[in-house]
């Protein structure tokens, strides 16, 4: 009777063990239908190049967030630029659409000597495709998530009354260059070829 009693008391316990390992994983298992929340943070980005410049001198600000959008054909809208002048006036840039990477690029001339500060507001918008994000872990991102509003941090733009020193240009031939070409030519790129040489200039 008290073997009977123990292989019972055993296979009651072997069962309550294997009953709790099955609960655990089904609590712990991910799902294979996990959706992406119908929010999603967005990191917006700004910068300048380049950076410090003399004052007229023109400046590239990128402007976007790090997300791009699922089609070549689409971009994100009405990005603004914030620009606080040395004089503490503020000026808008803007709005701009980003290309399908989720950035784009303004061309900017200060007519002030100082500090400006610059700072990218990016507004809630609908994401318009399916598609799979590769940087958040290849996770597919549906259409109609909410990309939430969002600000960048704020970067200094340094602009001095002289002129900048940037690395001085070469002259442009007045004939095709023979070989052998330098790589240190900033304004143009030659292409090389047995019987063909042409000369694109940026």
């Amino acid at each position: 009777m008290q073997i009977v009693k123990r292989k019972m008391n055993s296979i009651t316990t072997m069962f309550l063990v294997l009953a709790f390992a099955a609960s655990s994983f089904i609590i712990f298992a991910p799902s294979g239908d996990a959706q992406v929340p119908s929010q999603m943070r967005t990191y917006p980005i700004i910068d300048a190049i380049p950076n410090p410049i003399g004052v007229g001198e023109q400046t590239l600000l990128r402007t976007g967030i790090l997300q791009p959008v699922g089609s070549v054909d689409l971009g994100w809208e009405d990005l603004t630029i914030e620009v606080v002048k040395p004089d503490n006036s503020t000026e808008t840039l803007g709005p701009y659409r980003t290309d399908s990477t989720g950035s784009t690029f303004t061309v900017y001339t200060p007519d002030q000597v100082g500090t400006y500060l610059l700072t990218t507001h990016f507004p809630e918008q609908i994401n318009p495709v399916n598609f799979t994000d590769s940087e958040r872990g290849g996770i597919t991102i549906p259409a109609g998530t909410v990309m939430l509003a969002s600000t960048s941090e704020t970067i200094s733009l340094v602009v001095n009354l002289e002129p900048s020193q940037f690395y001085p240009s070469h002259a442009l031939p007045t004939e095709y260059w023979t070989r052998p070409s330098t790589r240190n030519l900033e304004r143009g790129i030659v292409f090389l070829v047995t019987g063909f040489r042409d000369l694109i200039i940026h």
